[in-house]
């Protein structure tokens, strides 16, 4: 270990000094950045989801407009978005494929909430851009303040890329990029026109590291963030807030987990509490809970959060298939 000594006692020479204190000052920086990033976080976080639920310091939504549009409300976050927005004075436009799954939505609302309006356009997003223009003319004689863009569309089950087939692929990058780019083209140019606005987009967690076993699902997801701080930056200075909401696991029909625990949210609660971050933060993973996997998560090294992802891809795609079997 003698090379060791030499090298340190080099080091430690006036010959180095220089680059001594080249690497305090770096070392110094990279100190405070972290400690700057650290406190601000614990703000937002401490106003996002302990102030503004008790009612400190929460945006006022319907300062956007009367009417909200939330895409894919039929079931899981969409609906619990749809009637969180209704709670707070809302009327509320419901965008799905199911027309039957809407209306009992829209009927749950009217009875929870009297005097709220209600909507029911049922849509196949799938279906591509010809859709659009349809949908267009059932919302333009509403004042729309705020757009939820939830519709979306992961694998039945984790799976190889080669072994997924392409009509599969095909529907999720027309439900988890087309859908959004369209209904963001279709309802934006009013709010640009009265200078107020919000838009949020679902993202997913699979976009914060590469996932195995969801590679087309985490890449349309990577590109849902993209596109949104893309267009924050472009249409701020218009009054309108372009937020983006990255959960991890959701009791839903898509990601298949039927009970809530101290990981895995409950729709309408995750709903709620993402909707308490609007104004601050343009980042959000939605919850408490949430938000500190996704803190932990980016200081693990990746080839360990790959190591982990195998395991609990391979094992999903069991208990999937083995469920399946049971039905035959």
């Amino acid at each position: 270990m003698d090379y060791l000594r030499e090298a340190v006692e080099l080091f430690m020479s006036e010959r180095f000094c220089v680059y001594r204190n080249v690497a305090a000052v770096v070392g110094s920086l990279v100190l405070l950045r972290f400690t700057l990033r650290f406190l601000c976080n614990a703000c937002s976080w401490l106003r996002a989801y302990f102030l503004a639920p008790l009612g400190l310091g929460r945006t006022n939504l319907k300062k956007y407009g009367p009417w909200a549009v939330v895409t894919g409300a039929s079931e899981g976050i969409g609906r619990g978005y749809a009637l969180e927005l209704a709670r707070q004075g809302l009327n509320v436009v419901l965008m799905s494929r199911s027309q039957e799954k809407l209306d009992k939505v829209a009927t749950e609302i009217k009875a929870r909430y009297a005097g709220r309006e209600v909507r029911v356009v049922p849509v196949d997003f799938s279906q591509g851009a010809e859709i659009f223009p349809q949908i267009a003319e059932n919302v333009q004689d509403l004042d729309i303040g705020i757009l939820v863009n939830n519709v979306g569309l992961s694998s039945e089950y984790p799976e190889m890329f080669l072994k997924m087939s392409i009509e599969r692929m095909r529907k999720m990058v027309e439900l988890n990029i087309q859908a959004l780019m369209h209904m963001s083209h279709v309802i934006m140019p009013q709010m640009v026109a009265k200078g107020r606005g919000l838009v949020i987009n679902l993202s997913s967690s699979s976009a914060i590291r590469n996932t195995v076993m969801l590679a087309v699902y985490g890449s349309t997801k990577s590109f849902v963030e993209f596109f949104s701080t893309s267009l924050s930056l472009e249409y701020a200075s218009k009054g309108i807030i372009v937020q983006t909401v990255s959960p991890f696991f959701v009791a839903t029909a898509m990601s298949g987990i039927r009970r809530s625990n101290l990981f895995v949210a409950d729709a309408n609660h995750y709903a709620r509490s993402a909707l308490a971050t609007v104004g601050i933060m343009s980042f959000t993973h939605g919850t408490l809970s949430h938000s500190i996997q996704g803190a932990v998560l980016r200081f693990v090294p990746v080839f360990i959060t790959g190591l982990m992802m195998w395991n609990v891809m391979e094992g999903a795609k069991a208990q999937y298939l083995k469920r399946l079997a049971k039905r035959k």
